[in-house]
């Protein structure tokens, strides 16, 4: 089965095709550039231990971990927890938890786990004034393939370096109606977000980054009734 990130890198290779100069109106020189170091930064996080704190719009908070050997990554947002390791994804809220097969081999825990709880790759939902904050983080490959989308189109994009809870990241900003910025850093994380993804709002920053992750915090609930729906 194909990982989240070998579908992203093929998709991204087109869009790379795409701006290479055709004449008038062409994308500037660096965009093709832009985009495979945001892909490199991405492959790189693959491989990284970590725990990222982030805080959302309206002043909540989130947290996304992964860890190496077995791989793994573990997601705390507002409506709950999500866990995914080699042999399922976890959905859990206060007092259940289900167990569903995992979307690839865990090649890419922390992505393929962002992916299958904001619903990338799903039909658009219907969105509603609560939607960002229960939503909470994207996975870096929506917020990037965003960026290579708004370059095929000929949008206005500016690229500037911010330092973001003490990480060196490269931004970029579109402007419009359908606008939005993000931030990526040099490990390969969102540093910030702000923008529509699948018809939902998302707003969220990087509050803290480190090179570690605790084994408790890929840990299902204590209490939490199970609903195992894997099949074999």
């Amino acid at each position: 089965m194909h990982s989240a990130r070998g579908r992203f890198f093929a998709a991204l290779t087109v869009a790379v095709a795409l701006l290479a100069p055709v004449g008038c109106g062409r994308a500037a020189a660096d965009e093709p550039e832009l985009l495979n170091d945001l892909a490199t930064r991405l492959d790189k996080a693959g491989d990284l231990t970590f725990t990222a704190e982030y805080r959302l719009d309206g002043g909540d908070e989130a947290l996304i971990a992964q860890a190496q050997e077995p791989r793994r990554a573990a997601y705390v947002h507002p409506g709950g927890k999500a866990v995914f390791t080699e042999t399922e994804l976890a959905k859990c809220d206060a007092n259940r938890c289900t167990l569903l097969a995992p979307p690839s081999p865990g090649t890419e825990p922390a992505l393929d786990l962002l992916a299958a709880t904001s619903g990338e790759g799903q039909p658009t939902p219907t969105p509603s004034p609560s939607t960002h904050a229960v939503a909470g983080l994207v996975a870096p490959s929506a917020a990037v393939r965003l960026v290579s989308t708004a370059m095929v189109d000929g949008a206005t994009v500016t690229r500037y370096q911010k330092t973001i809870a003490g990480e060196s990241s490269t931004c970029v900003g579109v402007h419009g109606p359908t606008g939005f910025t993000t931030c990526v850093t040099a490990s390969g994380l969102l540093g910030s977000f702000t923008g529509t993804v699948g018809g939902r709002l998302y707003s969220f920053e990087l509050t803290s980054y480190a090179p570690t992750a605790e084994a408790a915090t890929f840990d299902l609930p204590a209490g939490a009734e199970i609903d195992d729906q894997r099949t074999d």
